[in-house]
């Protein structure tokens, strides 16, 4: 159990990452099963020493009767909640993947107004932000793929702007590039010394 990636990972968490990990295990909308719940809690009390696993199955089962395949799956669940909980950590902290996913889930829903409205909302805190990098430009074209998509949805009788959509994708694109290849210089200039 001690090289199990669940246990790597809760080592490696900060004490605030922790806490909050556990309330959205605690959460039943990410994890139902209370088993996994138990399995959580039991893994932190023990932390940073690891159970083996017949500590683990009489700490979860008392009574006994459960199959090592059990603990696996368990395991295996509350592997599957703390990388959800790990996306979404880094999730929160992109708010313009967080507008356009919102901007997208509207459009799906058909709600056209809505979904208008959250564009340009997207676009003027976009706007706002003072970073220009790659992940600026990388919004910036998904945000008017978005308006694309919403205008041929809407079955708009005046042409979409693809020629603003092409351009964005390759400042985009070309963004990226420079920085992946910026990137590969600094490592090679670093290697070579």
């Amino acid at each position: 159990m001690d090289s199990s990636p669940i246990l790597q990972i809760l080592r490696a968490l900060p004490p605030h990452t922790l806490r909050a990990l556990g309330k959205f295990v605690h959460a039943a909308y990410h994890v139902t099963h209370q088993d996994v719940v138990r399995l959580f809690d039991i893994l932190r009390e023990q932390l940073p020493e690891a159970p083996d696993k017949e500590t683990l199955a009489k700490l979860l089962y008392p009574k006994g009767g459960v199959t090592p395949r059990r603990i696996y799956h368990l395991n295996n669940y509350l592997l599957e909640a703390v990388e959800k909980f790990l996306a979404q950590e880094m999730w929160e902290q992109r708010p313009h993947d967080q507008h356009l996913a919102t901007v997208e889930h509207l459009r799906r829903l058909q709600l056209r107004r809505e979904s208008a409205s959250m564009l340009r909302y997207a676009r003027k805190r976009l706007e706002a932000d003072p970073q220009r990098g790659a992940a600026y430009h990388r919004s910036e074209y998904l945000l008017q793929l978005e308006s694309y998509y919403l205008s041929q949805q809407e079955g708009r009788t005046r042409s979409a702007n693809v020629q603003e959509l092409t351009d964005t994708e390759d400042v985009a694109f070309i963004c990226s590039k420079l920085r992946t290849g910026c990137l590969l210089l600094s490592h090679q200039a670093v290697s070579k010394r």
